[in-house]
């Protein structure tokens, strides 16, 4: 099993290296989302105890890249059940460079800004890990591959992965510390 944390008993100090799984940005910075308010609760206060205790919270391109894509894609799914989207409306086709598209656009393009003044910057180290991607793969048998990717990015880094997703329940090691909602 992994080294699963309770977020509700992790208190950020200002040594800690935080790397946030796109789902935690998508809580605080998606409100198209539906999410439960409590998961909003919880990451929203934990986003900022990490902040007032000078914790360094990190990103990279590919978490970005993952948060502008399902807020878009969370965007499509419910123009496709309103009035004003054509029937049988296609993603590239249809949604892509329409009026709501490039709206929707804007509201991701000032979410990444509030992001960006929250956190640091840093690559996505392929050009180490992609040297050897064994780890990658041995957790990909049993998570999503950016979850895995993500793992194995922390590790490395020797960053706390901060996630809502339970599957890093199902890493069959513990070198990465998640902190989570437990349930």
């Amino acid at each position: 099993m992994s080294n699963i944390v309770d977020i509700a008993a992790y208190t950020p100090c200002s040594k800690d290296d935080f790397f946030f799984d796109c789902n935690v940005w998508l809580f605080n910075f998606c409100p198209i989302g539906s999410y439960s308010k409590k998961q909003q609760e919880i990451y929203s206060k934990f986003l900022n105890e990490a902040r007032q205790n000078r914790a360094t919270i990190w990103v990279n391109s590919l978490v970005l890249s993952e948060f502008a894509n399902r807020y878009l894609r969370l965007d499509f799914n419910l123009w496709v059940k309103s009035v004003e989207s054509p029937s049988n409306a296609e993603y590239k086709k249809d949604y892509i460079g329409s009026k709501r598209y490039k709206l929707i656009v804007t509201h991701v393009e000032n979410a990444i800004r509030n992001i960006l003044k929250l956190s640091e910057k840093t690559s996505d180290d392929f050009h180490r890990i992609g040297d050897n991607m064994d780890d990658v793969f041995l957790n990909f048998q049993q998570i999503d591959f950016n979850d895995s990717y993500y793992y194995e990015f922390c590790r490395r880094n020797n960053y706390t992965l901060v996630s809502d997703d339970q599957d890093f329940k199902k890493v069959p090691n513990n070198n990465v510390k998640v902190v989570t909602l437990v349930r």
